[in-house]
């Protein structure tokens, strides 16, 4: 209870110092108009400056106040951004989940987060591995240009899941990789 307290008391003080944020910028901006030269400088606190005193009075009065009006309508950009970024993300997101295509790339980025910050050399290669649009048999079978999309192990079609997987061709390759990369 006394946690939830404070951090509503927080939660209003951070209203609160927008509200005088945004008073002290319109009247920063009224005293330019008037071709007055406006100075901010470092001062060391609670030594007395009659000044800092009264501003960090006043501060401490707003930060406690119940009486100020609460301002919503200045954001800054940066917030504004970041917002926007984390909305579109979601929607993206959920469209990813729903689509019934790309199976074979969902195999490889099941969360669309994951993979906005990853950091991939994207050649063709890479892309036809990740889209399932290699050049493997039974992708090329698929299209009429090889008679069969049988591995030439005889196990199964050679789909990249095989290939990666299951194909005694390659399974020399594969342990190495194995080795090289914990967890796969």
């Amino acid at each position: 209870m006394h946690t939830y307290i404070h951090t509503l008391h927080y939660i209003h003080t951070l209203h609160y110092i927008r509200t005088y944020t945004q008073e002290i910028r319109k009247s920063i901006l009224n005293l330019e108009r008037t071709n007055r030269t406006i100075e901010f400088s470092w001062v060391k606190a609670h030594v007395g400056i009659h000044g800092n005193e009264l501003a960090d009075r006043l501060a401490k009065e707003a930060a406690c106040s119940t009486e100020i009006q609460v301002v919503f309508d200045r954001m800054p950009k940066s917030s504004l951004y970041s917002e926007l970024e984390e909305e579109a993300t979601q929607k993206w997101q959920e469209e990813w989940e729903q689509c019934k295509k790309a199976a074979v790339t969902k195999q490889f980025f099941p969360t669309l987060r994951d993979s906005i910050n990853l950091s991939l050399n994207v050649t063709p290669n890479f892309m036809a591995v990740a889209t399932g649009r290699g050049k493997t048999r039974a992708y090329l079978h698929r299209f009429k240009i090889t008679d069969s999309a049988t591995c030439p192990c005889n196990k199964e079609d050679k789909t990249l899941d095989h290939i990666l997987c299951k194909c005694t061709l390659h399974k020399t390759q594969r342990d190495l990789f194995k080795e090289k990369v914990p967890g796969f």
